[in-house]
């Protein structure tokens, strides 16, 4: 690393140091008074300690010469309450450490995760993001912060220390202050060195370990762990999980290896310097010119400031590194979503279902450039519309309910609301009158009258809706059979009910139904739904979705579909047909050639 990439690291790591402190002081200002006031204290206590035993070694040695009489009984007991007082301080310190800590744990991770839960499906689909977080949760996520603020909290008690140890050597030699503050540098040097090495490992092997957690949670997994022993795969997943950790680990044990040898080297040049002074010290011991206690006080001074300066110079390079991780922590807690809030909000209320319309809309994903996914794309969705999209995989249908739903921005082209250009409306704004039901649902451990409501919650449970939307996705029949019925607990590792796959897709369908939506979107909401209840459900849909809310259905399966007002069929990114069922069918292209071959292989 150059001179100027040194200086900007240091620049750096005090802006972070700064952040921290100003987070520290503004959240927990009285935890850092009384840790800062208690560590000031702890830090003199071992030399006032040190200092009355020295005293009491020299006096005993002038009564068994008969040259002094003292009262000993005095001095030990003051000694004993310096002792009492010492380990008070301690105790002390842990209790106000661990309160402190509780409370920056509950701060920071519930301010992480609400920063989690408000960057946009387009910022958590960036891969040079996973590996910002896979590197900041290897070192500890959030509790980085916490760790950095207790190290400097500590430096409080190290820099008083060494204040005070300086003063005592110094007044018995101030060569030996300037030999042990030299010893020192060394151990910082190689501390410092330490922690760059194994940061760099950390972030060029980001994807490695990202990789390995996707391995560990699949073997982990209880629907994974069933496909991997029928397909007998656990040999496979293991065999590449132990290549990726073996690729990592090797890089951190070699990295180890060399800080070990560094270690023992500058622990030697420490010693000798102390063993240099303690030989001059000895002398003057043995020229009268020093008592023993004396001795015994300068010796364990000398010891304890080697500690403090070797403590205090391997806490700064080891806050050198947190920092690093602490500067990701805070770069991600001011991280922006990469689709921008409005940029001209304007006000936007709706009463009925708006006019929806794709206008060129051309969109390629930021991490597959110039591959496009749509291509001049234009469409209008008429107000109460039953709408439906077919395609094959990958032909953009998915990406279609990404740019409507805002989780992306058109990379050429517009989303109109009411002919409002999408990025101009607010996404909360937008997000009150739309419901999407994802391949990827979401199934949450709650009760199943609070899986149901989430799709509005407001705080209050309308049973009478939570049911009405349940019967409407076929839910309410196998909800009644359980023994808590609505109230039953989703999940039997939560001592709650074990729910099918059909069952989830059935309660993500009633939550957003429940909902009541302007605009529902529902991609393939029936996939893993039995044919009958299929049918049932999108009666029920037909006949109870008024015609001042709009339902856009992307589906595979062509039976759901040929009741919709219009299907439109996609052929690479863009419009292949647009009709009604019978239209299409008439018509002899796409739809009609797809929707024969799946009619011919129920019909066989």
């Amino acid at each position: 690393m150059n001179k100027k990439e040194n200086k900007l690291s240091l620049r750096t790591t005090l802006a972070v140091v700064k952040d921290t402190c100003r987070y520290a002081w503004t959240a927990h200002k009285r935890h850092i008074v009384a840790m800062s006031l208690i560590l000031l204290a702890s830090a003199f206590m071992p030399y006032v300690a040190s200092g009355l035993e020295a005293l009491v070694v020299n006096y005993l040695v002038k009564i068994a010469k008969g040259a002094v009489a003292v009262n000993i009984l005095l001095l030990a007991a003051i000694l004993l309450g310096v002792l009492y007082v010492r380990e008070l301080l301690n105790t002390l310190s842990r209790f106000r450490e661990k309160l402190f800590w509780l409370d920056m744990r509950t701060d920071l991770e519930l301010a992480f995760s609400k920063k989690m839960v408000s960057l946009d499906v387009a910022t958590h689909e960036d891969p040079v993001f996973q590996d910002e977080l896979q590197v900041l949760n290897e070192y500890g996520g959030s509790h980085s912060v916490s760790n950095l603020i207790n190290a400097m909290l500590y430096n409080i008690q190290n820099l008083a220390g060494f204040i005070i140890a300086s003063s005592i050597i110094i007044a018995f030699d101030w060569r030996f202050f300037v030999l042990l503050i030299f010893a020192g540098v060394p151990r910082f040097l190689s501390e410092l060195r330490y922690g760059k090495s194994i940061w760099s490992i950390y972030q060029s092997k980001a994807e490695d370990r990202r990789l390995y957690r996707e391995y560990e949670r699949r073997m982990e997994e209880k629907t994974s762990i069933r496909e991997l022993q029928m397909f007998q795969n656990v040999s496979f997943f293991a065999t590449r999980q132990k290549e990726l950790l073996e690729r990592f680990v090797s890089s951190q044990k070699k990295e180890e290896k060399k800080n070990i040898m560094i270690l023992l080297s500058t622990q030697a040049i420490s010693l000798t310097v102390i063993g240099v002074c303690v030989y001059f010290l000895l002398g003057r011991v043995a020229g009268g010119a020093m008592q023993i206690g004396t001795f015994l006080f300068a010796f364990g001074t000398l010891l304890r400031f080697e500690g403090e300066v070797s403590g205090f110079f391997f806490s700064l390079a080891r806050q050198h590194k947190d920092a690093r991780v602490v500067k990701s922590y805070f770069e991600i807690m001011r991280r922006e979503p990469k689709v921008s809030r409005a940029r001209n909000r304007r006000s936007f209320n709706i009463t009925s279902a708006p006019t929806i319309e794709f206008r060129n809309v051309s969109f390629c994903y930021p991490s597959r450039s110039g591959e496009y996914s749509l291509r001049n794309f234009s469409l209008v969705i008429s107000p109460g519309e039953r709408f439906a999209v077919v395609g094959a995989n990958g032909a953009g249908k998915s990406t279609l309910v990404k740019l409507l739903c805002r989780f992306y921005d058109p990379t050429e082209g517009a989303v109109l609301i009411n002919g409002i250009d999408l990025r101009e409306i607010d996404v909360d704004d937008w997000y009150k009158y739309l419901a999407l039901l994802s391949q990827d649902f979401a199934v949450y451990k709650l009760k199943t009258w609070e899986f149901v409501s989430l799709g509005r919650m407001n705080g209050e449970r309308n049973q009478k809706k939570i049911e009405h939307a349940a019967a409407r996705s076929r839910a309410h029949q196998f909800i009644n059979t359980w023994k808590d019925r609505y109230d039953s607990q989703i999940g039997v590792e939560f001592k709650g009910v074990e729910v099918s796959h059909g069952q989830r897709q059935k309660l993500a369908l009633a939550r957003a139904l429940y909902r009541d939506a302007f605009v529902t979107i529902l991609d393939e909401p029936t996939a893993h739904v039995d044919v009958e209840s299929e049918q049932m459900i999108f009666d029920a849909l037909e006949k109870e979705i008024d015609r001042n809310r709009t339902l856009i259905l992307i589906s595979h399966r062509f039976s759901t579909v040929r009741n919709a007002d219009r299907i439109c069929v996609f052929s690479n990114g863009a419009v292949g047909e647009l009709g009604s069922h019978d239209e299409l069918v008439r018509k002899g292209g796409i739809y009609a050639k797809l929707f024969e071959e799946q009619a011919r292989a129920y019909r066989s």
